[in-house]
C-alpha cells in the first residue's frame, strides 16, 4: 500500500528584488518631479524677483509631491522590513503600485500649471489615494495568516499598520471634495498632512524597533538570506 504524497512545500520568491525595484522607481520618479520647475524666461532689468515669485505654484507642487512620495516610501519601507519573503501576488501588487508612482510627475504638473482648477487637485488626490490603497492591499495580502511576514509578528503591529493604511487612503480621498470648496488651500492642507504622517511613521518605527529580533529558533530568515529588520 503506497503512502499518500505529502504536499510539496510552498516555494517563495525573494523580497529583496521587489524592494530594489520599488526603491529604484521611487528614486527616478522623485528626481523627475524637479523637471517641472523651470527657471524664468528672459526678464527685463529688475524683473527677476517677480519672475521668481511666479514660480511659487511650481515649487509648492514639487515640494508637496516630493514630500508625499517620501511619506509613502517611508511607510512602504517600514512595512517591507517585516516582510521576509515574496510571492507572485506580492510582486504583482508592487508593480501596480509602481505603475501609479511613475505617473506622479504628471499629476504634480497638473496642480503646478492649473493651481486654481479643482479638477487638477481631484486627479492628484485620487492618484495618491489609489497608490495608498494598492500598498494597503499589498500589506493585507502579506500579513493575512502571516503569509509573507515574520511568523512571530504580533497582531497589534499588523493591526497598527493596517489602520494607518486605511487612514491614509481615506484622508487622501477626503481631500478631493475639499478642492471644490477651497482649491487654493488644497496644497496647504496636503502640507499640513505631511507632519502628521511623519509623526505616525516615527511611532510605528519605534514600535517595530522594539520588537524582538528572533524567537526561540533565532527568528525567521528572509527568502533572500538577509535578516529582517527596520534598517
Amino acid at each position: 500500500m503506497t503512502r499518500p504524497r505529502r504536499p510539496a512545500p510552498a516555494r517563495f520568491l525573494s523580497s529583496l528584488r521587489v524592494d530594489t525595484l520599488f526603491d529604484g522607481v521611487f528614486a527616478i520618479t522623485m528626481t523627475l518631479l524637479v523637471l517641472d520647475v523651470r527657471p524664468p524666461e528672459e526678464v527685463g532689468p529688475g524683473g527677476l524677483p517677480a519672475a521668481l515669485l511666479s514660480l511659487g505654484p511650481q515649487l509648492t507642487a514639487y515640494a508637496v509631491s516630493f514630500a508625499l512620495l517620501g511619506v509613502v516610501w517611508l511607510g512602504h519601507h517600514l512595512g517591507s522590513s517585516l516582510i521576509v519573503r515574496s510571492d507572485f501576488t506580492h510582486a504583482a501588487l508592487n508593480l501596480l503600485a509602481l505603475l501609479v508612482v511613475a505617473l506622479v510627475p504628471f499629476s504634480a504638473a497638473l496642480i503646478s500649471r492649473f493651481p486654481q482648477e479643482p479638477l487638477a487637485y481631484t486627479v492628484f488626490g485620487l492618484h495618491v489615494a489609489v497608490l495608498s490603497l494598492l500598498i494597503l492591499l499589498n500589506w493585507l495580502h502579506c500579513a493575512r495568516g502571516h503569509r509573507l511576514v515574520e511568523a512571530n509578528l504580533p497582531p497589534r503591529v499588523i493591526a497598527r499598520i493596517t489602520a494607518m493604511g486605511v487612514e491614509a487612503t481615506l484622508g487622501y480621498l477626503l481631500m478631493v471634495p475639499v478642492a471644490y470648496f477651497a482649491a487654493r488651500w488644497s496644497l496647504v492642507l496636503y502640507l499640513l498632512l505631511i507632519p502628521v504622517a511623519l509623526v505616525e511613521l516615527a511611532r510605528l518605527a519605534r514600535l517595530i524597533g522594539g520588537l524582538p529580533t528572533g524567537g526561540a529558533e533565532g527568528g525567521p530568515e528572509r527568502a533572500d538570506g538577509a535578516s529582517p529588520g527596520v534598517g
